[in-house]
């Protein structure tokens, strides 16, 4: 195949900006609907710690996650951020999961699945008034899921980089 463009970026470079843990309220809904089976879970707390960022997630966002029969789990997240300086910083992510269908069920029991389990990304955005994390404003990120039940998720989290190889 001829390229067309000889700047095509053959490589994203990314920075490990954080580890990104979301526990839920250990009651949720878990229902049926014609596009999949639907889980609501309400976020109770967590953690985001790194070299980029570290605060804690505050109570009362939520993860609506779909499970359709395809086996590829849609997200949408949302959460409140607190940093250790106090500033809020709003987090949306949307993102997939691909798990088989015995991970699928196992999961759906309660177990923990980990990475290698699983192929799970995110798109995590940013949105803050903070002078300190403006930054986080225009970071284009991807959250690598590293381990998932109904009781937590938790994410490694890159920014990539505005230069690529």
């Amino acid at each position: 195949m001829e390229v067309l463009d000889p700047q095509l970026i053959t490589e994203l470079l990314v920075d490990y900006m954080f580890e990104f843990r979301v526990d839920f309220e250990p009651e949720m809904l878990i229902y049926p609907t014609p596009f999949g089976t639907r889980i609501d879970a309400i976020v109770s707390g967590g953690q985001a710690d790194g070299p980029r960022l570290n605060a804690e997630v505050l109570a009362g966002g939520g993860d609506w996650l779909t499970m359709p029969a395809d086996g590829i789990a849609r997200m949408d997240v949302r959460a409140t951020l607190r940093t250790n300086s106090g500033d809020y910083v709003h987090y949306t992510s949307s993102g997939r999961c691909v798990l088989d269908a015995q991970t699928r069920d196992r999961f759906l029991a309660g177990e923990t699945i980990t990475r290698d389990e699983m192929y799970g990304r995110a798109s995590p955005l940013f949105e803050t008034g903070s002078e300190a994390y403006a930054w986080l404003n225009e970071v284009v990120a991807t959250g690598v899921i590293v381990e998932l039940s109904l009781r937590q998720i938790r994410y490694q989290i890159f920014a990539h980089r505005k230069e690529s190889v």
